[in-house]
């Protein structure tokens, strides 16, 4: 039950976010026909994100849920933007180590803030 409340959190939150980068590229380059399709598509996802996160939530508590599914929906298309996106880092030292300290650091502080008993008795109400 756990694995699978928590397979669903990761469903609900990389097809969304890859539409909408897409979508994205798409209107930058003024191609807009394409941008109105990813727009679609990324409009068809949000619907089926938010049913399997739904579906998460009823599978695993909600400190799971959500610090998994935050943590995706900030930190997946910065991670994912240089491959799809043809992003070029110039200076290793001065943008691409900063950018993955800065989102391990983060990552880090969802995992801890996420995971402490604490948020947990706050979310069921205590």
């Amino acid at each position: 039950m756990f694995l699978a409340g928590l397979a669903a959190a990761l469903a609900a939150a990389i097809p969304f976010n890859v539409g909408v980068a897409f979508q994205a590229l798409e209107m930058g380059l003024g191609h807009w026909p394409n941008a109105a399709a990813w727009g679609a598509v990324a409009g068809a996802l949000g619907v089926c994100a938010t049913v399997t996160g739904m579906s998460a939530f009823q599978r695993c508590p909600a400190t799971i849920v959500v610090p998994v599914s935050t943590a995706l929906q900030t930190f997946l298309p910065i991670i994912v933007e240089p491959v799809f996106l043809r992003e070029r880092f110039h200076s290793f030292t001065t943008e691409l180590l900063p950018m993955g300290a800065g989102i391990v650091i983060a990552i880090a502080g969802v995992v801890l803030v996420g995971r402490d008993p604490a948020v947990g008795r706050l979310a069921a109400g205590g």
